[in-house]
């Protein structure tokens, strides 16, 4: 019996958001867990602020002067080796 390497796949995209506390912006163009790590919350928490239902949420309240409210901004290619090669192969084919 010949045994077989599994590869381990991961997500190499993450969404990047802008974070706010009322109208002051308190991060730019971070991920969920770097913005769990600064605000010591959970990343889900962070992904929750940035979903539409809790955007629903804010609109029924009567005051969003003090409410955390994340936007993605866009997703942000992480480091790992074969992310920078795949990268690497797409420069090198233009």
């Amino acid at each position: 019996m010949v045994k077989t390497e599994t590869k381990k796949y991961t997500k190499h995209k993450r969404p990047v958001y802008d974070f706010y506390k009322g109208a002051r912006l308190l991060a730019h163009d971070k991920t969920d867990k770097e913005l769990a790590e600064m605000f010591n919350v959970q990343a889900r928490t962070i992904r929750w602020y940035g979903s539409k239902e809790y955007h629903r949420s804010l609109e029924r309240r009567s005051s969003v002067k003090n409410a955390r409210i994340a936007y993605r901004t866009g997703t942000m290619i992480s480091d790992d080796d074969d992310c920078l090669r795949l990268i690497q192969e797409l420069d090198d084919e233009d």
